[in-house]
């Protein structure tokens, strides 16, 4: 089991380190370590910060010891401010003499190895400091924190049968959105107004914009008198959320499960949508799939095709799935309101819905142990 001891102050976050799916001991400044953790979101390498003066240093003479430097909730793209000071400060550490490049451990939630590496090659040659053999930890973060805390007892999920599922759920889909300006939100919701679809729905919009401030994002999809109407209806939030105190946004935890249970499937409105954004899960998804729920996702080109690679199953057998191939968003999103009326209009086979959904909650129990059992051997 590893000891690790976070960075000081505001340079490390407890609910940011992957080191708990580990089952690793975190100790303070007065115990020995194993890895020494940042894991801040900071534009500027770490060890400018005030607080960097209270790190040990000396500590990391032995080759025992290893730094981790953890971003677990992004994609690190090649542009990245982070990455780009990340980069600074792993060569200053290196070429200071305070630890070898095979002591330091970069750990991502939300890319590859291959990925990250294309990634950190380029903020290196952007920053012009040398690219360091460092090692590097990928494992998927958001389907491996989803099952951690079902499994710590933080979440329930839902829990409903075959009957349950195809008589006697009343509301047709969950659709929850967080921030409204994204397409896959605002958007996609007048579309599926337009033909009534939200009638029998769980569904929320939380913004503090006003009805005059948003209507031009939508304004070539409905008139300003059906969308004032449709604003003085926005239901806001049909659970009771708590937002973690420690974090600087609602992660997505904890959730009303029963949300879940009152409704056929999951309309997915993900982070990323446009189309030039990179495949990436997050706890959207990974909560439809814990609660064993169907899915529509409303997110990047191809989506469904990068869950299918990584052994999840999609519903092409049962409704249109063809919106995953449309590179155009604005036509992406009238594929996928076009999918809900397939589902509104149509006999669907529930039960066969359902046992592809208990196949992938199946599948992400695997990603998990395969995620936990990654990180335990590399920390």
């Amino acid at each position: 089991m590893s000891t690790i001891q976070l960075a000081p102050s505001s340079l490390a976050y407890k609910f940011e380190s992957p080191g708990k799916y580990a089952m690793a001991n975190y100790v303070d400044s007065n115990h020995d370590y194993n890895l020494l953790e940042f894991n801040a979101y900071k534009d500027q390498p770490y060890h400018l910060y005030p607080e960097f003066k209270h790190v040990q240093l000396r500590k990391l003479k032995n080759l025992k010891r290893r730094i981790m430097i953890s971003h677990v909730r992004e994609r690190l793209n090649p542009d990245s401010k982070i990455l780009r000071a990340h980069a600074v400060f792993i060569d200053w550490l290196v070429q200071s003499e305070i630890c070898t490049a095979q002591q330091i451990v970069y750990v991502v939630g939300c890319q590859d190895e291959f990925d990250f590496l294309e990634s950190y090659r380029t903020a290196c040659n952007t920053e012009n400091v040398f690219r360091h053999r460092i090692n590097i930890v990928a494992y998927p973060h958001f389907e491996t924190d989803a099952v951690w805390r079902y499994y710590q007892g933080d979440i329930q999920i839902a829990n409903k049968n075959f009957d349950e599922l195809q008589n006697f759920v009343k509301n047709d889909f969950l659709f929850l959105n967080a921030k409204i300006h994204k397409l896959n939100r605002l958007n996609l919701a007048i579309r599926l107004n337009n033909h009534n679809m939200l009638k029998n729905a769980v569904w929320s919009l939380n913004t503090s914009y006003t009805a005059q401030e948003l209507y031009p994002r939508v304004q070539h999809l409905t008139t300003k008198y059906d969308f004032d109407w449709f604003y003085s209806k926005i239901p806001h939030s049909p659970d009771n959320i708590k937002y973690d105190s420690q974090a600087d946004h609602y992660l997505g935890y904890p959730f009303d499960h029963t949300m879940y249970e009152k409704t056929k499937y999951s309309i997915v409105a993900e982070t990323h949508v446009d189309n030039i954004d990179q495949f990436m899960i997050t706890e959207k998804t990974a909560r439809a799939i814990i609660n064993k729920h169907p899915f529509i996702i409303a997110s990047t080109p191809r989506f469904l095709e990068q869950l299918r690679a990584r052994g999840y199953e999609t519903f092409s057998s049962i409704w249109p799935e063809d919106y995953d191939m449309e590179y155009e968003d604005e036509l992406r999103m009238q594929k996928i309101a076009d999918t809900v009326r397939y589902i509104h209009n149509n006999t669907i086979d529930w039960i066969r819905a359902y046992n592809i959904s208990k196949n992938n909650y199946t599948r992400l129990q695997r990603r998990y142990d395969d995620a936990v059992s990654k990180l335990s051997q590399t920390l």
